[in-house]
């Protein structure tokens, strides 16, 4: 009996170290060199914009209550008020995890996979990767403000911000994010209506520069039901049903686009 109360009494210790190690386990893991990622298509996430100057809530987009449109892209950044046209913009991402070494032959022909070398997301090391992404993310948001405001004419928005899921991270959303807050900053609906993606990443100046796993993101907005996904002008994709694709060199080649099918406000003729 003595024994039998003596092994009990092992078990809660023992639980915990086994806890420990696996803590321990995992933190090692994500500091160690991962060579390669799997990656997928993951999901598309609405893009929501609010302006933040003078007030709690000034502009919000694609996603929020409706109210009539305010006169001018300048005076809805001053004046507050919260609206939403009936198009909207769509973020579309990829999931990636560490490949294993079975995950090599079936990347090789299923077209939702691809295998991607850490070090180009960022690595070689999980948490290297996670804080890469997550500093490109706040420069891309960034970037997008400024090349909204110079599409628009208008001084940059100090309180500008997008709202995104914390799971969302990396460069490539710099596009999307820089229609929506095109789509924010003017009265009107400049989606016309339609469910618009877009990756690329953007440049302050409205430059859209290439990305990762473009064939993954468009298989993401096609799951999404998304009508059309704007992609860097040098990462056409052809042959496709579904959302239509749109290579775009630059912000405003998107906008003129969307003016052209159905969008309306001031960035458009």
């Amino acid at each position: 009996m003595a024994e039998r109360r003596t092994a009990a009494s092992r078990r809660p210790g023992a639980a915990a170290a086994a806890l420990l190690l696996a803590g321990v386990l995992g933190f090692l893991a994500a500091r160690l060199p991962v060579p390669w990622l799997l990656v997928e298509p993951g999901i598309a996430v609405p893009v929501r914009v609010v302006v933040e100057a003078g007030g709690p809530q000034a502009v919000s987009s694609s996603g929020g209550a409706a109210v009539p449109p305010p006169a001018a892209p300048a005076a809805a950044a001053r004046r507050g008020a919260t609206r939403s046209g009936p198009g909207s913009f769509w973020l579309v991402t990829v999931a990636a995890r560490p490949a294993r070494l079975g995950d090599a032959w079936p990347a090789l022909w299923d077209r939702r996979r691809q295998l991607v070398p850490a070090a180009a997301l960022g690595g070689p090391t999980l948490a290297e990767v996670e804080a890469a992404q997550r500093a490109a993310l706040q420069a891309s948001q960034e970037a997008a403000a400024a090349a909204a405001a110079a599409l628009l004419g208008i001084r940059p928005v100090p309180g500008l911000r997008f709202v995104l899921p914390p799971e969302v991270a990396g460069p490539s959303g710099g596009l999307v994010l820089g229609l929506a807050a095109v789509d924010a900053l003017a009265p009107g609906d400049l989606a016309g209506g339609l469910r618009v993606g877009a990756t690329g990443t953007l440049s302050p100046e409205g430059r859209v520069g290439a990305v990762e796993g473009v064939a993954l993101k468009w298989l993401a907005a096609a799951e999404a039901g998304l009508d059309v996904l704007f992609v860097p002008a040098n990462q056409p994709l052809a042959g496709r049903s579904g959302p239509v694709v749109v290579p775009v060199p630059t912000l405003g080649t998107a906008v003129r686009w969307l003016c052209q099918h159905g969008g309306q406000g001031p960035p458009c003729p």
